[in-house]
């Protein structure tokens, strides 16, 4: 059970119930049912802040991949001769969040397992490889049709598709992902973006306990191809940032951006 967002504003609070399942498995494949996440990008899964480097979430993994992503579902999973996947059926998504908030891709349209509408189901599959120590490299697809709820109008066909990779060993870590989210009966014919990263850990250098890397991103984000305001919200950015890591459950941060 996961609980966050301990939110207080003009007296009035709320606690997220963001996961919530029954998980079995055996040391090959498993089993999972209730609140999950589907298995999309290497930040949904875990999106811990030790996890990556800057002190907010890249804006891919909120623009492209909405983490974090939860709802209704079942998912089964397994691991073999160093490649993992997961297969996942999980609600659907709100077309008319996806219509309205255009320019954060399909963030808008996320249910959050609340009185969801399942009448059409989310299909989510990923593989991944993890046989080479520090490596992994992965992919995931991810299907549905996003209902709206006025009568007569076309569901939203969504279908995203996602690469990425990140190797952190030697006293290196990069990062890099891209993805891509098409659409049918939308204003926006895609979603599209990547970030990559590069630090390198400098504590060894400076006899410090733990980790220290300086490191740096390029970004690029277009939440809204063939959108007439498209030329509005496609941007690319660069990011420089150090984070320090006394153990690896804490980080220090501090980031900046152009």
């Amino acid at each position: 059970v996961e609980l966050e967002h301990n939110y207080v504003k003009d007296g009035n609070g709320e606690l997220e119930l963001e996961q919530a399942f029954v998980n079995y498995h055996t040391d090959k494949i498993g089993f999972q049912a209730g609140v999950i996440l589907p298995s999309v990008g290497l930040m949904n899964d875990f999106h811990e802040p030790t996890v990556f480097f800057s002190v907010e979430r890249p804006e891919y993994s909120k623009y492209i991949i909405p983490t974090t992503w939860f709802g209704n579902g079942i998912a089964m999973y397994g691991q073999s001769n160093g490649f993992s996947w997961k297969a996942v059926i999980h609600e659907g998504l709100n077309g008319d969040g996806i219509a309205s908030q255009w320019n954060q891709g399909i963030r808008g349209g996320r249910q959050k397992g609340y009185k969801s509408n399942a009448q059409e189901l989310l299909y989510n599959g990923r593989i991944a490889y993890t046989g080479i120590s520090g490596l992994r490299i992965g992919s995931s697809y991810t299907t549905t049709k996003a209902l709206r709820s006025e009568g007569g109008v076309n569901p939203i066909g969504v279908s995203l598709i996602e690469f990425h990779t990140k190797y952190a060993a030697n006293g290196v870590m990069v990062v890099a992902e891209w993805g891509n989210i098409s659409y049918t009966n939308h204003s926006v014919n895609s979603s599209t973006g990547y970030y990559v990263d590069f630090g390198y850990n400098i504590g060894k250098m400076l006899n410090l306990d733990g980790k220290l890397y300086p490191w740096i991103r390029i970004t690029d984000i277009n939440p809204g191809v063939g959108h007439e305001s498209e030329n509005k919200k496609h941007y690319s950015k660069m990011m420089l940032g150090v984070i320090y890591k006394p153990i690896n459950q804490i980080a220090f941060k501090l980031d900046y951006g152009i």
